[in-house]
């Protein structure tokens, strides 16, 4: 996995237990799309895997198209964001610690690897990985692994 250098090296995140550990504690990953040279975002739950992200989505609308496209995505997540107060304007600042990276979207067809990609995020979110997902549910839903390809972390005021 290629780590990119960052202007404010001080503020660096480089241990890949600490990147990890930022994408464990977040609540929400964004992905990021080039979609035919207009920009388009989307926030959403996710689940970690070993150098991958798993997500969900309906089989059908602008994210399954542009994920099925299997290009490079962008994505991010932060966690521990607070206001750090000053006594002036430029004083103020804000903590925080932040992930993004590439990746490369897969789409799983096996029914296993999906009930296995759908455990690991209910898994992030109850700590729960013994969920069923009835056969019918499976087909309805598309599951897609990120293969993480880059990623850099950044933390202020810690």
């Amino acid at each position: 996995m290629e780590k990119r250098a960052m202007r404010r090296g001080d503020k660096a995140v480089t241990e890949r237990a600490q990147l990890w550990a930022v994408l464990d504690k977040a609540e929400v990953l964004t992905l990021c799309f080039n979609d035919e040279g207009s920009p388009y975002g989307v926030p959403l739950s996710f689940g970690t895997g070993e150098d991958a992200l798993f997500i969900h989505c309906a089989r059908a609308g602008r994210k399954w198209d542009l994920l099925n496209q299997a290009k490079p995505i962008f994505f991010l997540a932060w966690c521990d964001a607070a206001l750090k107060k000053g006594e002036e304007a430029c004083s103020y600042s804000m903590r925080y610690r932040s992930i993004m990276g590439t990746a490369l979207p897969v789409l799983l067809e096996d029914p296993d690897e999906k009930r296995e990609g759908l455990n690991r995020i209910m898994h992030k979110y109850t700590g729960r990985s013994d969920f069923a997902f009835p056969d019918k549910r499976l087909e309805a839903t598309g599951v897609f692994r990120l293969e993480i390809t880059s990623m850099t972390g950044k933390a202020s005021g810690y």
